[in-house]
């Protein structure tokens, strides 16, 4: 290596010093943990009186994908145990602001949520799943835009964020992104009922159906 001035010995020795290496080993500490600082992420319960929120590197990282309804080159994964169960995207007889969702775990074992998403067509609904999410065998859990949708209901998520009643969509990812369970509605929703404020519940077979009661079940 060319040295820009001085005895060449002089430099060698003046490079190999463990207070030159300790000092650029600082310089780079210093920088790569300024950019790595977390970034603060917001889950609300609406049984919760306060908001809880995390600022674990480890827990933000894991959260923090990023993921992209319309990434064309998004991997869809087959035979997921977590699907989209029910959505109420009509809303209730009180308002169609009451819109929620249901995922259920179909398998035979718990499941860890952490770093999931579940995010609608315009990314308006961009639901992060925080750390230790688990969601055991046969179970489900309930995610509500607003503490006001079905309120005979404890929920597991409050999220914010529209469902249109067309031109809309719901996919579910995992912590890498890859595409678990997805439902579109480019001119429709496949079942459910605005005027009767019926959900659109899963069938055994992955099909969707329209449920026997307002309000879904």
């Amino acid at each position: 290596m060319e040295k820009k001035s001085g005895n060449q010995q002089t430099a060698e020795k003046d490079a190999s010093s463990p207070g030159v290496f300790s000092r650029a080993a600082s310089l780079i500490n210093a920088a790569f943990f300024k950019a790595a600082e977390p970034e603060i992420i917001l889950f609300l319960k609406d049984d919760s009186p306060s908001v809880d929120f995390s600022l674990e590197s480890e827990n933000a990282s894991a959260i923090g994908t990023r993921c992209s309804f319309n990434n064309p080159d998004a991997i869809k994964r087959d035979g997921s145990p977590i699907i989209i169960s029910e959505i109420a995207w009509m809303g209730d007889k009180s308002s169609a602001s009451n819109e929620w969702l249901e995922l259920q775990n179909i398998s035979e074992e718990d499941v860890d949520l952490s770093g999931f998403e579940l995010l609608n067509q315009n990314e308006s609904v961009k639901i992060r799943f925080p750390k230790n999410f688990h969601l055991p065998a046969a179970g489900f859990a309930l995610l509500k835009r607003g503490s006001g949708a079905a309120p005979e209901k404890k929920s597991d998520l409050v999220y914010s964020g529209a469902i249109r009643n067309s031109g809309d969509g719901l996919r579910l990812f995992d912590s890498s992104c890859a595409i678990l369970d997805e439902v579109l509605a480019d001119l429709a929703w496949p079942a459910g009922d605005n005027a009767s404020k019926k959900t659109m519940e899963r069938k055994e077979n992955g099909l969707w159906q329209t449920g026997i009661s307002p309000g879904g079940t």
